[in-house]
C-alpha cells in the first residue's frame, strides 16, 4: 500500500497506509471487512469535517491546541468511528500547516477512501484466493 501511494505520487500516502492497516486489523477475527470499511470514511468525514469548522470558528492562537485535544478525547472512544474521527485532529493539525486547511481536508479524506478501498479489494482478493481456494483443496485431499 505505502509503496504503490509513494509510487504514484499520492500526497501524504502513508494515511492510506493507516486507513488500510485500520481496516485489515481485524479482518481474519471479523467475518466481514465491509463495515470497518464505512466506519473509517464516516469518520473521517465526520473528524475532518469537525476540524475544519472548529478550526474556523476557534481563535487562530488556541489552534495548535486542536492536535492534542483531538488525541484526548481519542483515549475516551471505545467505537471504532469515533476514534477515526477523532484520530483526524491530529493528523489534520500537521497537514494544515502543509497543505492550507482545504489541502488537508481534502487530502485526508482522499487519502482515506483509497486506502480502505485498497484494503476492501485485497480482503476480498485474499479471502477468494487463499481461504477458499487453499480450504478447498486441503479438504478434498
Amino acid at each position: 500500500m505505502l509503496t504503490a501511494g509513494q509510487v504514484s505520487g499520492v500526497e501524504r500516502f502513508m494515511w492510506m497506509g493507516f486507513a488500510c492497516a485500520s481496516l485489515l486489523s481485524e479482518y481474519p477475527y471479523s467475518g466481514n471487512a465491509f463495515p470497518r470499511f464505512w466506519q473509517r470514511i464516516v469518520g473521517a468525514l465526520a473528524g475532518s469535517g469537525a476540524f475544519f469548522v472548529l478550526y474556523l470558528l476557534v481563535p487562530e492562537a488556541m489552534c495548535p491546541l486542536m492536535g492534542p485535544l483531538g488525541r484526548l478525547c481519542l483515549g475516551f472512544c471505545t467505537d471504532y468511528r469515533y476514534k477515526t474521527a477523532m484520530n483526524c485532529f491530529g493528523a489534520l493539525m500537521l497537514g494544515a500547516g502543509i497543505y492550507g486547511l482545504h489541502g488537508a481536508v481534502a487530502l485526508r479524506i482522499a487519502d482515506t477512501v483509497l486506502g480502505v478501498t485498497f484494503g476492501l479489494v485485497f480482503a476480498a482478493l485474499f479471502h477468494h484466493l487463499a481461504a477458499v481456494r487453499l480450504l478447498r483443496t486441503q479438504q478434498t485431499e
